[in-house]
């Protein structure tokens, strides 16, 4: 470290580093993060490193310092097939089970490659599962890769690489997944990249899991030599939401020095021949071909510190303990009914959230079917609209699909003019597989307010499915343009805390990926 940096300035830019971008610089690696920012100042056209760093913690700091920062502090290194045991165990005993079991809910598998870098690990997982089609009935597949640098990103999207990337590259897949450009140069072939949505995601940001970002109920999850550069606690808070974003019985690979970090009490280790990998909660069974290390399947849930995006989240992660039955008999409905003013129903409501947002499913339930029954109950007490969606979102949190449209759709007939209601039963819809119903629904979210983000976001998203090109657009455009008028920390309702700035950079990623 230069001598003439003082070391209190080094100390806040890590911290500041941290907060927003995860990577964890302790002094021992304050050179590292010297020599990043020295070739950061000469791009943002500072004098020199210090006035650079004093330019960053005098000011909020910007998206292009902010991108400047993490294309010259995060590490590019990477390779086609890298740590082969991974696809090995993918492709020979994974995928098969994935495949059916997928077959039979009639949907496509859906593969996350979270930290992605340039590309090469999302298209060795495209390439395969590829390989596997022979072997499955349904041939579609979709595959996530994230980043947060978008340098790399771009070069990914090209899918244009060099021997080095290759160094460790079979024939069979050089020869049937390239085309050669010149000297040195190979393409991926492009029926394999459509089949990769490359997108900015930051790991820090309480973004997943969730439906906007497209990281909910995911098989395969890649989070592979990332964690280590985070510090213990955000590392926990990574692998909790990771753990929230898997279907039942998804799979986490992590790389091979990071296995250690991974101590969830609904993540199973298993080991595969050169690998361990984990298991959400079903990994309990032993599985042919591995043997299970350990599991913690029973345990109790984690608290989380910082509440899930508000639909859809995945089944609890932990089974609940059996209710205690009152040994009282409970009151009639009427006497609650006659005790429940709008005050207390509203301080019950607020109950029933804080309950949600804890996962406490089954308590959050009874009560808000208790404020449901109070209003019914009571002559000329109009339902409560906010009661029935609050419902309708826990029961689709609990997988009970069923049950959220039921009560879902009490509460559109309650307040008709809540766009709101009719956002939430749209996204239970597409849930079931009926993207003509939540399209209807999201067109008449529109018609109450035309300025819903998330409903032209979410009916943009329907609209690419079926294969709407131009309607897509015209939504994404929309929200594009009312995000733009938000501040880009404005939290957009419905969302879960998603900022604006963050459902920006998604909604440009979707309009240029047309």
């Amino acid at each position: 470290m230069a001598q003439n940096i003082e070391k209190n300035l080094f100390a806040r830019l890590s911290e500041l580093i941290q907060n927003k971008i995860g990577l964890f610089f302790p002094p021992e690696r304050w050179h590292d993060l010297e020599r990043g920012v020295r070739a950061a100042a000469l791009e943002l056209g500072f004098e020199d490193t210090t006035s650079c760093i004093q330019g960053l913690l005098g000011s909020p700091v910007t998206k292009v310092q902010l991108d400047t920062l993490v294309a010259h502090l995060t590490v590019g290194e990477t390779f086609f097939l890298r740590d082969e045991s991974h696809f090995n165990a993918l492709q020979h005993q994974i995928l098969p089970d994935i495949f059916e079991k997928c077959a039979k809910k009639g949907k496509p598998p859906r593969f996350w490659s979270a930290a992605c870098c340039t590309g090469e690990e999302p298209y060795t997982m495209a390439m395969v599962v590829d390989r596997m089609k022979p072997y499955w009935t349904a041939k579609d597949f979709s595959i996530l890769a994230t980043d947060i640098n978008s340098r790399f990103l771009e070069k990914a999207r090209k899918g244009i690489y060099t021997n080095w990337s290759l160094r460790n590259a079979p024939n069979w897949m050089v020869e049937k997944y390239f085309t050669v450009h010149g000297n040195n140069r190979f393409e991926v072939e492009k029926g394999l990249k459509k089949a990769i949505r490359f997108t900015n995601l930051n790991l820090v940001d309480p973004v997943y899991p969730s439906a906007v970002t497209h990281t909910e109920d995911v098989n395969v999850v890649f989070c592979r030599n990332v964690l280590m550069y985070f510090n213990q606690k955000l590392r926990d808070t990574v692998i909790e939401r990771i753990a929230w974003a898997l279907a039942d019985n998804g799979w986490f690979f992590v790389g091979p020095s990071e296995a250690a970090f991974v101590e969830h009490p609904n993540l199973a280790h298993i080991r595969y021949p050169g690998a361990i990998i984990f298991q959400k909660q079903a990994a309990r069974n032993k599985v042919q071909g591995a043997d299970l290390v350990d599991t913690k399947a029973e345990s109790a849930p984690v608290k989380r510190e910082t509440p899930l995006p508000n639909f859809p989240a995945r089944t609890p992660l932990t089974k609940r303990p059996p209710r205690v039955e009152r040994t009282a008999p409970p009151r009639p409905e009427v006497d609650r009914a006659k005790k429940m003013e709008p005050l207390d129903a509203d301080r019950m409501l607020d109950k029933a959230l804080e309950l949600v947002e804890k996962g406490n499913y089954d308590d959050a339930v009874n009560c808000l079917l208790e404020i449901i029954s109070a209003a019914d109950a009571k002559a000329g007490m109009k339902p409560d609209s906010r009661a029935m969606a609050l419902l309708a979102r826990t029961y689709a949190n609990m997988g009970k699909l069923e049950e959220a449209r039921k009560w879902g759709g009490k509460a559109v007939d309650a307040d008709k003019l809540n766009p709101g209601h009719r956002y939430l039963l749209a996204t239970v819809y597409a849930e079931l597989g009926d993207s003509e119903k939540a399209a209807d629904l999201l067109q008449a979210s529109l018609f109450l307010d035309s300025r819903f983000i998330l409903a032209h976001f979410t009916l943009g998203n329907t609209m690419k499915k079926q294969g709407k090109a131009n309607e897509a657009r015209r939504h994404f455009k929309n929200a594009l343009s009312l995000l733009l008028d938000l501040d880009s920390d404005a939290v957009i309702p419905h969302s879960g805390g998603m900022t604006a700035g963050r459902l920006t950079e998604i909604v440009r990623s979707m309009i240029l990926g047309d």
